[in-house]
């Protein structure tokens, strides 16, 4: 078996960039920048070329980088209830299809609209995220309870009169 055969030849990716598979590396607002810049200084930008100029850096992390975060038809500010709704429905309707529902959202791409469905309104993971921070036993809790057994287990019982007003995202937002 050859050296290339069990990635340990001296011009693996890893040895090129510096470091090892798993370890990840923050990019630096330099880096940013030389992204941008060279994207808008050609008409037809090729991720390879501009990655030669960031050690470190695949052309797909380039790309990534900036479809994702630098684009400035993109928009980073903070969702808004109004959009948190559309996206459940959405969700409900469509699926899990992220650059099909990134359409409905004006500067928002689609990893962003995943990353807000996954963090922060997933009824799954939000009612994990409460069940953890409360500390509840798993003795405590059946698998068939609802979501509104969960809350009361939570933050004990809580009248509907103390929900009025709320939405189902609203309360699964930590």
């Amino acid at each position: 078996m050859s050296d290339s055969d069990t990635g340990s030849d001296d011009y693996s990716y890893n040895s090129i960039v510096g470091y090892s598979h798993g370890q990840r590396k923050l990019f630096s607002k330099e880096e940013d920048q030389k992204i941008v810049e060279m994207y808008f200084s050609t008409d037809s930008p090729r991720w390879d070329v501009i990655s030669r100029y960031l050690p470190g850096r695949s052309p797909r992390q380039c790309r990534d980088r900036f479809n994702n975060y630098l684009n400035p038809d993109l928009t980073n500010h903070g969702w808004n209830m109004d959009e948190d709704q559309k996206l459940s429905s959405l969700v409900r309707t469509i699926g899990f299809k992220w650059v099909q529902i990134s359409q409905f959202f004006n500067g928002r791409s689609p990893n962003n609209v995943k990353n807000r469905w996954y963090k922060h309104l997933c009824p799954a993971i939000s009612a994990r995220k409460l069940k953890k921070s409360s500390r509840v036993k798993n003795s405590e809790m059946k698998k068939t309870d609802t979501t509104q057994n969960i809350v009361d287990a939570v933050f004990g019982k809580i009248d509907d009169s103390d929900l009025e007003g709320f939405t189902y995202s609203e309360l699964f937002i930590i």
